[in-house]
């Protein structure tokens, strides 16, 4: 059942979604003309965006952001994980993969990208349609709509790297058109906002709250703590999947699991329940418990994290490095003390959110 990404109709799937489908003005509304923004969109991404050159520039974007937060946190006893951690790792998504020249233009809708980017869960989508235009992520998504269209008129704008990389997409066999571009670039800084907030903050609460894995990142070299971070997040992803494994195929097909089989129609869809797979006692011993030390031994089962095909994320890389060059700054500057009681993070298909606000104490680490 293997096909390339342009045979999924991930565009059936979008054109549904209201924040970031119908809501948002564009030349149609038809899926097959969501079809045709999303796939070159993504490609956009693979090729343009997220290509290894412009991965491994993305530390000093990455960087300028963290330390402005760092400034203001020097001065704070605590720090509100669920507002103010999330807000960090989505502003430095959004500079490094956006650039810094584009993004100083546009932060100002972090705040509503935040109020979209959750609307993308099933609970708040479902909850989202029955309001319709009652709902406030209805006034965020205007509100973005609107300034992004100003926005592209800017000639400040237009002189960015990324405006002129986004005007060379093809899109229905021509050039991007004007209508789009507002579209376009709220489509880049949703996916840029999806998972490193959400993965970020629960990674960070599950170091924090792991003895083992403090002591062993205070004992590492960098490049030490480089790996073991970047297992961290991986382990939590594996506990927490918050991903999504879906296909819609646009020809009828057969599938044939031990000796049944079965027949798909077309424009159906299939999905793959990722949390039974990554938390299987078959390919994870004790899958219930944090333990990033397990991917050290090369023989241990990867488990499903970011999705596969269509409806897989071509963010993981940038999501990697973003997550992890925080976190490791984060945990050698600062002694973070975690709350007692934290409620248990409930599972959704994009986003696992903090049932209440986490307040968390910080204190600078001081050096003899």
């Amino acid at each position: 059942m293997k096909q390339p990404a342009d045979r999924m109709r991930i565009g059936a799937v979008i054109a549904k979604i209201p924040t970031v489908g119908y809501w948002f003005d564009k030349t149609s509304d038809d899926p097959d003309y969501v079809q045709k923004l999303v796939i070159p969109g993504r490609q956009f991404m693979a090729n343009v965006l997220f290509s290894k050159d412009r991965v491994q520039q993305m530390d000093s974007s990455i960087d300028a952001v963290l330390e402005t937060y760092l400034e203001t946190w020097r001065h704070q006893e605590a720090i509100n994980f669920t507002t103010e951690l999330v807000e960090l790792y989505h502003e430095a998504a959004c500079a490094a993969i956006l650039g810094m020249d584009l993004w100083v233009k546009i932060r100002t809708i972090r705040k509503d990208m935040r109020e979209i980017a959750d609307g993308i869960e099933i609970p708040h989508t479902t909850g989202t349609i029955l309001r319709g235009r009652l709902d406030s992520k209805y006034r965020a998504t205007k509100r973005v709509e609107t300034f992004l269209r100003t926005a592209m008129q800017d000639p400040e704008v237009q002189q960015t790297w990324f405006y002129k990389e986004m005007r060379k997409v093809i899109v229905n066999d021509a050039p991007i058109n004007d209508r789009d571009l507002p579209w376009f670039v709220m489509w880049t800084v949703w996916n840029a906002m999806t998972y490193p907030g959400a993965y970020g903050m629960w990674n960070m609460v599950d170091i924090l709250g792991n003895t083992e894995v403090l002591q062993a990142f205070a004992a590492s070299t960098d490049n030490e703590r480089q790996t073991l971070l970047e297992h961290c997040l991986t382990e939590t992803i594996r506990i927490n999947p918050i991903s999504s494994v879906i296909r819609n195929p646009d020809s009828a097909q057969e599938v044939t699991i031990g000796d049944k089989t079965w027949r798909l129609p077309d424009k159906g869809f299939i999905g793959v329940f990722t949390m039974g797979i990554n938390h299987d006692p078959d390919l994870f011993e004790s899958p219930e418990e944090f333990h990033p030390f397990r991917y050290y031994d090369k023989s241990v089962e990867k488990p499903i994290t970011f999705g596969k095909g269509a409806f897989g994320c071509p963010a993981q890389k940038p999501t990697r490095k973003i997550i992890t060059r925080i976190n490791k700054r984060l945990l050698s500057e600062f002694e973070f003390s975690l709350p007692s009681g934290i409620e248990k993070k409930y599972v959704c298909v994009h986003l696992t959110y903090a049932k209440k606000n986490i307040i968390v104490g910080i204190k600078p680490i001081t050096f003899n």
